[in-house]
């Protein structure tokens, strides 16, 4: 004889985060999303052209069309940032606690930071050039906060002036986070208008030089883009904006 078992209805989530749990498979794993990732060597294509341009390479018609295809090349930097602030945003988990998410990321970015620092500083003495950074500029670029002062932001490893900006972020996606999942759709497009807004605004500023240093490296200045790509996956977390 077989005895019917009666199963309590799970009562569908209210509010924001109504969406989210609707959209989201069994056990909580969003989906991977291959066609971003695939975008990453679009940008880093870029970045890589601007170097070439920058440290002027190629001569003649070569070097004329290198400058016209990759001098806007730094685009693929607001990319990055942008494409950060959502994956982050995508992978992220109510449950999840600033300290744990703080862990995982440096146990994923700071071991590569310190070997590239250390192959940065072999190349420079293999080129005969050991114009080494002095124990402070030093200890700022592997603290990851060198970026914040001008004259030091590509000391040591000159790159790592971005992960210093990715540093920044990440101290501050937790609290972002927490708001982002407190806005209902409406506000979470007034937070991108917003982001979107200051990140012109910053960009009109520093090419007419109205600020007394450069705002492309400082983390501060970048924020806005990694806010932006928060925003754009809370909204397709929301179900209230599906891109290409």
């Amino acid at each position: 004889m077989t005895t019917a078992t009666t199963r309590t209805p799970r009562t569908p989530p209210a509010g924001p985060d109504a969406a989210t749990a609707r959209s989201s498979p069994p056990g909580g794993a969003r989906p991977s999303l291959p066609s971003l990732t695939g975008l990453r060597w679009v940008a880093a294509l870029l970045v890589f052209g601007l170097h070439i341009n920058n440290f002027g390479y190629l001569g003649g018609q070569a070097g004329r069309l290198v400058s016209w295809a990759f001098t806007p090349g730094g685009t693929g930097v607001s990319f990055f940032f942008i494409l950060s602030g959502f994956v982050l945003t995508w992978s992220a988990r109510p449950g999840d606690r600033a300290p744990g998410f703080w862990r995982r990321r440096i146990a994923r970015v700071y071991p590569v930071h310190l070997a590239t620092a250390l192959i940065a500083v072999t190349v420079a003495f293999a080129m005969g050039k050991p114009a080494l950074p002095t124990w402070k500029q030093t200890l700022a670029n592997l603290s990851l906060v060198h970026s914040w002062w001008q004259p030091w932001w590509q000391t040591l490893n000159p790159v790592s002036w971005s992960l210093a900006c990715e540093a920044f972020f990440y101290a501050l996606f937790p609290a972002l986070f927490w708001l982002l999942r407190r806005l209902d759709a409406r506000g979470t497009l007034v937070l991108g208008g917003v982001a979107v807004a200051v990140a012109l605004s910053l960009a009109w500023a520093d090419a007419h030089h109205l600020l007394d240093q450069p705002l492309y490296s400082l983390p501060a200045a970048r924020l806005p883009e990694f806010v932006l790509g928060t925003v754009t996956a809370r909204l397709v977390l929301l179900d209230r904006w599906r891109g290409p």
